[in-house]
């Protein structure tokens, strides 16, 4: 049996069709992504997080590379290229008016050698534990924004078991304290004890205060965490919401626990975020009557003011940030609101979209300050800096303890130009300050390895351990030193 045989066609017309159309495809698909890879070398090229990482000329190279790519795509058309000529003058106008500032600090550990107890805790802490930028963080988190992101989206800390003590404040009021013993169950008072403050919408519940929690609790410490009034479900029976220019709540809470723990057990304070703005700002006021032996500020601010102008980081971060608090505000506390502010002034809070518009809505009208500068002024350790010439370098003068001030160039919340002059900062009074500043880490993160589950956020938490705990051996040491001496 023979097979069929078809005569070969003559019609090249279907062939030619099926040619022209996968022809047209594929075309398309290319100018799309060209478009497509414009648009991303521009987004790239205007935006500090991505300018800081990779550089101006890198970025600058990458956007001219795409816009001749496009410019061969549709040599003719001249709408298109048109079009093109458009971009280039939006991503340059976006250029100027973004944050785009390179920052003029370097990172580093900065301390006052004149010091001595700022010499020894330079010597005593281990040169690993203040090192993050030689490698050790995660490759493929490669902006400040994934930095910060990933971390809270990743990570997962087992809850914690907290005795919970209330410590009354002023006019009625109750402060809620979360405390975690070691794992078994006895106060250990060769270990430093820790105050910890949270950032601004958390609690003891946060994952990143859990992590420094569990991490100590191993180590034999034990850790009390302020809430701040009103947050984790806490009732404000008076008008006195939060705010975040107060240092009295800090005050009573460091004060409580130094006399149950006694004078020569080391107390630490550690601050994350808000939390790290009010610490340092505490340590700042009280000078020579603060009770606490060292404190580390993580992601915070010195100078408050200089946030206003962080642009970047109000109209990206900020939005998120602000609504929670927000809601907070309005569904809890709407009573004490209209016992001071008028039905016009609470619409206002709620369609603030950053924090910056939340703090002149709420904060500033309902505590009475003259103007947002004014509440920035109080709440941040240097609000108050003029300059560092004829004694107007603020109360950043009067810190008295170890003050460990942690921060990253690439934080997108937390500006770097809130740290001044690290140098002139870390010389200022009698030189306790001391500032650890990292290239890379974004706000409260730090991630570590290829996979930063592993480590959840054990950088910052060891960070700020292995301070205090230098603080404590050197504290030991002058101890035994007198002992010696006295015999």
């Amino acid at each position: 049996m023979t097979g069929w045989v078809f005569p070969a066609s003559t019609d090249t017309t279907f062939e030619n069709k099926i040619t022209r159309k996968g022809t047209t495809y594929s075309n398309t698909g290319m100018l799309l992504a060209s478009w497509l890879g414009l648009a991303c070398a521009m987004v790239m090229l205007t935006d500090s997080m991505y300018v800081l990482e990779f550089g101006r000329l890198v970025l600058g190279v990458q956007f001219a590379l795409m816009v001749m790519i496009v410019l061969i795509q549709v040599s003719s058309s001249k709408t298109t290229r048109s079009i093109i000529g458009l971009t280039v003058i939006l991503t340059f106008i976006l250029i100027e008016y973004c944050d785009l500032e390179h920052p003029t600090i370097e990172p580093g550990f900065y301390y006052n050698d004149m010091n001595p107890v700022a010499n020894a805790i330079a010597r005593e802490w281990p040169v690993e534990m203040r090192t993050y930028d030689d490698g050790r963080g995660t490759p493929w988190l490669c902006t400040g924004d994934s930095r910060t992101g990933m971390p809270f989206l990743l990570n997962s800390i087992p809850d914690l078991t907290y005795v919970r003590r209330w410590l009354p404040v002023d006019k009625n009021e109750a402060l809620i304290m979360d405390i975690a013993f070691p794992k078994d169950g006895k106060f250990h008072s060769d270990k430093p004890v820790y105050l910890v403050l949270h950032g601004l919408n958390g609690g003891s519940k946060e994952d990143y205060v859990k992590d420094f929690v569990m991490r100590q609790m191993a180590a034999g410490s034990t850790v009390a965490v302020m809430v701040t009034r009103g947050l984790m479900d806490s009732p404000i029976l008076g008008n006195d919401l939060p705010h975040f220019t107060r240092t009295s709540d800090v005050h009573t809470a460091a004060t409580t626990l130094r006399k149950a723990i006694g004078p020569h057990v080391t107390l630490g304070g550690v601050g994350y975020s808000m939390g790290a703005i009010t610490l340092a700002n505490y340590v700042a006021y009280q000078g020579n009557d603060c009770p606490l032996d060292a404190a580390v500020s993580l992601s915070g601010a010195l100078d408050t003011r200089q946030q206003y102008f962080y642009r970047r980081s109000r109209n990206f971060w900020q939005s998120f940030l602000s609504k929670t608090l927000k809601d907070t505000m309005l569904e809890k506390f709407s009573q004490q609101l209209y016992s001071r502010l008028s039905r016009e002034e609470i619409e206002s809070i709620s369609i603030a979209d950053s924090m910056i518009s939340l703090d002149e809505a709420f904060f500033v009208k309902y505590n009475n300050y003259p103007s947002i500068m004014d509440y920035y002024s109080d709440m941040g350790a240097m609000g108050d800096f003029e300059s560092w010439d004829h004694n107007k370098g603020g109360r950043i003068a009067n810190v008295s303890v170890p003050l460990l001030v942690v921060n990253a160039l690439d934080d997108p919340i937390a500006y770097w130009k809130t740290l001044g002059d690290p140098v002139r900062v870390s010389h200022s009074g009698q030189g306790y300050t001391m500032l650890l500043i990292t290239r890379y880490g974004g706000h409260v993160g730090w991630p570590l390895g290829l996979d930063p589950r592993e480590n959840a956020w054990r950088w910052m938490s060891e960070v700020a351990s292995s301070f205090v705990t230098a603080n404590d051996k050197i504290i030991k040491m002058e101890k035994s030193h007198i002992r010696e001496q006295s015999n």
